[in-house]
């Protein structure tokens, strides 16, 4: 970004550029891990579909599933569990599991 942005300064014929940091700076971050996933309903609040084991009607959907966290963007996994939740609630109401109100 520094790079192109200097180059469009320079082909504008700008006459002072200050270049600060070759990096961009900032901190990123994505909050994850606050509803736990996981097979034992003693040491989690979700099963593998983001249902809530106590709570048959309760689904989070989001990076709060997250056991563990790389410092990598985490919105394609979360779109990714929101399809494989969105079926497996379509599913489950077909069946006659889950009641929508």
């Amino acid at each position: 970004m520094v790079g192109k942005a200097q180059e469009i300064l320079e082909a504008a014929h700008s006459r002072r550029i200050f270049v600060t940091t070759p990096e961009p700076v900032g901190f990123g971050s994505h909050e994850t891990g606050a509803v736990r996933m996981g097979r034992n309903p003693r040491t989690s609040v979700l099963n593998s579909y983001c249902q809530g084991h106590e709570v048959k009607n309760l689904f989070v959907v989001g990076g709060a599933s997250f056991t563990t966290y790389s410092e990598k963007n985490p919105t394609l996994t979360i779109m990714a569990l929101s399809v494989r939740t969105a079926r497996y609630i379509a599913s489950e109401v077909k069946k006659g599991n889950l009641r929508v109100t």
